[in-house]
């Protein structure tokens, strides 16, 4: 920042980013370095500084919030969006990809399960396995009661089942996204 300050020799400086006490240093070393304390602001959120041809001065303020980007534009969003962010980044997400052969009532192939962000790699396997084997349970418990498991196997009661098994064996709450395929 002194380079900064050196070689641009601003007449006016803003400290910006940091911290309160990160700024009020930045103004300090401003000030140190020969710019007059009239012509250095520590602006707060919503601060509105007027620049005339006698200097700068403080013009009010204004309400505003922080305009949060989620990177295909800006704008607000929403607190579900932000809760699911938060969940994502904690606890990771699995993914079930269930294909059911109608005629046959059955499952159609293995189940597919994916994880990202939810647990080591060492243990993936283990819990592809637990996930693969809680599905199998659900179409035997279904096919024993002659129920079809197109329509008895939802999402949401798949999640649920999953959901309980890996919080059994790891103790955390992923985001599960449910996939079903009528074959």
């Amino acid at each position: 920042l002194r380079q900064i300050i050196t070689l641009t020799r601003p007449r006016f400086f803003i400290p910006t980013h940091g911290e309160y006490r990160m700024l009020y240093r930045h103004a300090e070393l401003a000030h140190d370095m020969g710019i007059p304390a009239d012509n250095i602001a520590l602006l707060a959120n919503g601060d509105i500084l007027e620049f005339t041809k006698n200097g700068m001065n403080f013009a009010g303020y204004t309400e505003g919030a922080g305009i949060l980007i989620d990177g295909s534009g800006m704008g607000d969003v929403d607190e579900y969006v932000l809760r699911d962010r938060l969940r994502l980044a904690d606890d990771g997400v699995v993914s079930v990809m269930i294909a059911i052969d109608q005629v046959a009532n059955r499952l159609y192939g293995d189940p597919v399960i994916l994880t990202r962000g939810f647990i080591y790699e060492s243990e993936t396997n283990r819990i592809v396995e637990l996930c693969k084997e809680t599905i199998v349970d659900m179409a035997d418990e279904f096919w024993k009661k002659k129920k079809p498991l197109a329509h008895s196997m939802t999402s949401d009661y798949v999640r649920d089942r999953i959901q309980k098994t890996l919080y059994e064996y790891s103790r955390r709450r992923p985001v599960v996204m449910v996939s079903l395929m009528s074959i």
